[in-house]
Parts: structure tokens; sequence; C-alpha cells
């Protein structure tokens, strides 16, 4: 009679995306003193926050968070959750409408 060994293994490997993504190549394409608040809600959607600041100012912030996570068990003898988290975060300045200037952060 012989032996026999044997194991289960899962694996399960997921990503959730949420908010807007906002490429290096739109960065590029605005221009302060032109680009308006309208052409950046018509590129990027509705903004995360919006923040009204003085001298008729505004702030918009766009966040992006991508979470990408793997679960693996071998049954009886191991569980392991891994994973990464980044969040982006894309600022907007405006003056009477109009973008003044941009930075990015990530947190």
């Amino acid at each position: 009679m012989a032996a026999q060994a044997g194991c289960l293994l899962t694996y399960d490997h997921h990503v959730n995306v949420t908010g807007a993504k906002v490429a290096e190549a739109d960065l590029d394409t605005l221009e302060a003193g032109k680009t308006t608040r309208e052409d950046l809600v018509r590129a990027f959607g509705k903004p995360t926050q919006s923040l009204s600041l003085e001298d008729d100012r505004e702030l918009l912030v766009y966040v992006h968070k991508r979470n990408a996570c793997t679960d693996t068990v071998v049954f009886l003898l191991l569980c392991s959750n891994s994973g990464d988290s980044k969040t982006v975060r894309f600022n907007f300045e405006l003056e009477n409408g109009v973008v003044l200037r941009h930075w990015t952060e990530e947190l």
C-alpha cells in the first residue's frame, strides 16, 4: 500500500480602484491662466473635494486610491495575505474659475 500526500492551494488577487485617475499626459495639457474649472470637470469628472479659499480662489481636489490584495492559502500549512495601497491626491488651485497652479501629492 502506498502513502499519498496532498494539499489544497487557493490564490486570489484583486484590485480595488476608486476616484479619478489623472494621467501625467493630462496634467501636461493644463495651462495656467487658460484652463477653466469646466475643463477640469469635463476631463476628470466631479472633484472629490472643493474648497473655497479667500480672494475668489478655489481648490479642487481629486483623490485616486488603488488597493491590491493577494490572498494565498495552503490548507493545514499556511495562510498569507499581502497587498499594497497607493493614494494620490491631485490639487488644482483656481482663481475666478481659471487654474492658477496644480500639484500632486502621494499619501
